[in-house]
């Protein structure tokens, strides 16, 4: 349901409404505090398209591995891909800003070659 955008998490399109969007914070803080508002709809009975869903999968990752983010992603994908270390998960991608609290859906800066 996470992958699927269906957990029923709150999602938010405005900057700041959320916190996939602060880079003053970790991704567990950001996931503990998506832990503590109301779901908006039963699991599974709702499509809402958005960040929320993809960092609680991604924190998800983080505590079954004992890694962070960027360690996950280099080990699965970067190294066997020959990723260059310029490679890097951002809250704010465009400006290169904030790496404890990776926007999951949509943070990876990478090259086109890679």
């Amino acid at each position: 349901q996470l992958l699927s955008f269906t957990s029923g998490l709150p999602v938010s399109f405005r900057v700041g409404d959320d916190c996939t969007a602060d880079r003053s914070i970790t991704l567990a803080q950001c996931v503990a505090d998506l832990a503590t508002r109301p779901l908006v709809a039963a699991p599974g009975t709702r499509f809402d398209y958005g960040s929320t869903h993809l960092a609680v999968a991604a924190r998800m990752a983080e505590v079954a591995t004992g890694a962070g983010w960027a360690q996950i992603v280099t080990q699965q994908l970067g190294a066997p891909l020959g990723w260059s270390s310029a490679v890097a998960w951002y809250t704010a991608p465009r400006q290169q800003l904030g790496t404890t609290n990776p926007l999951v859906a949509g943070g990876l800066r990478i090259s086109t070659q890679e």
